[in-house]
């Protein structure tokens, strides 16, 4: 399998090795945005003096949009107390529900996760004790209704985590939820530290208990589903230096998984490729395709760039590709997979201020 990389922003890569892992399409290779995707106008979802952050979004192929994210609900501005806000539309995206909260209470909730799988709707954030800022409980919450009502109450996953970043997906009846949880101590006996995954057979009516998949070198991870197999990949944290990216993977809907995987990286063949990995952050797969994976990584103090990785058939050595390719700071990747068509945004600071910069790659199937 190999991927051409057309850049939709500023061609700022320059693959255009014929033989490339990432590759340039062919002539007549359109470079604007606007003649392949036409976007509507901005539609400002929250609009109010309230500090709203961090949206994530889901969407079914029955044309509803889910959108959460965390605002701030204090009155007083020097304080920052967050709650998870809902809402939806029925109509791809062209209007709004009115918000719900759905976690409404005293904690300070937030890093919320959204995933959706026909009519089910799922919700997973961490509600960190005001009183103790490194004490968090993993809070999952579900629609059956398309998102028009939240009534079941929500279910507290876990308690005494640290640097949770709940992550969640879904599949048919299953629901997957991985967290991390980091304990001061070093002694990887200590129950409440480690990456862990829970999951549920019965559209998160019930959850089995959780399970921890690894005791040490997590980072904030991410999950991948396809049918019956569940990828789980992490790199590290700004503020934990993990130089490799890691994975785990189970074939029977997440009742067992390997042992942790790391990429293997190929000797480069030219300038565009990379032949290690320094210190991985922000690691993203697709939510119903774990082929591939995107991350930043560190070059220099002053640089920062976005790769990916193809990471199939177990994960053997392959050839990493710079697609920021600048000398600013890129970060922040999110990666999409639909058909045969890859799509990957990120910040990019490089213009001179914060921009979003987007690339769309093809899939071409190997004969």
């Amino acid at each position: 399998m190999t991927f051409a990389v057309v850049d939709e922003i500023a061609n700022k890569s320059s693959l255009n090795n014929s033989s490339s892992f990432l590759q340039i399409p062919g002539e007549n290779n359109n470079k604007t945005l606007g003649s392949e995707l036409v976007f509507s106008n901005v539609t400002n979802i929250t609009n109010n003096p309230k500090d709203s952050v961090y949206a994530q979004i889901a969407a079914n192929d029955n044309n509803d949009v889910y959108v959460v994210w965390q605002e701030s609900v204090t009155e007083k501005p020097d304080e920052k107390n967050y709650d998870i806000f809902f809402t939806k539309s029925e109509d791809n995206g062209t209007t709004f529900s009115k918000p719900i909260n759905l976690s409404n209470n005293l904690q300070n909730s937030n890093n919320q996760e959204i995933s959706a799988f026909n009519e089910n709707v799922y919700v997973v954030w961490q509600d960190i004790d005001q009183n103790n800022n490194k004490n968090s409980s993993i809070i999952f919450k579900r629609s059956i209704d398309s998102g028009n009502t939240f009534n079941d109450a929500a279910i507290q996953l876990a308690n005494n985590t640290n640097n949770a970043y709940p992550k969640v997906n879904s599949y048919q009846d299953y629901v997957y939820i991985v967290w991390n949880s980091e304990n001061n101590s070093l002694s990887k006996d200590i129950e409440n530290s480690g990456l862990f995954f829970i999951k549920s057979s019965d559209k998160g009516n019930t959850f089995e208990n959780s399970i921890r998949i690894v005791h040490n070198n997590f980072g904030e991870s991410q999950i991948s589903v396809s049918k019956d197999e569940v990828l789980i990949g992490w790199g590290g944290l700004h503020a934990k230096n993990i130089k490799d990216i890691y994975f785990v993977k189970s074939d029977d809907n997440g009742t067992s998984f390997t042992d942790p995987y790391t990429i293997q990286v190929t000797k480069p063949e030219n300038k565009n490729y990379s032949d290690k990995i320094n210190h991985p952050t922000n690691v993203e797969i697709a939510h119903d395709d774990p082929s591939n994976i995107v991350w930043q990584d560190v070059i220099s103090k002053e640089n920062q760039d976005i790769f990916i990785a193809n990471i199939k058939n177990d994960f053997p050595s392959t050839k990493i590709v710079n697609l920021s390719n600048n000398t600013g700071i890129s970060e922040c990747p999110q990666i999409a997979v639909s058909n045969n068509h890859i799509y990957i945004v990120w910040e990019d600071i490089t213009p001179g201020n914060h921009e979003i910069l987007f690339i769309k790659g093809t899939v071409q199937q190997n004969n």
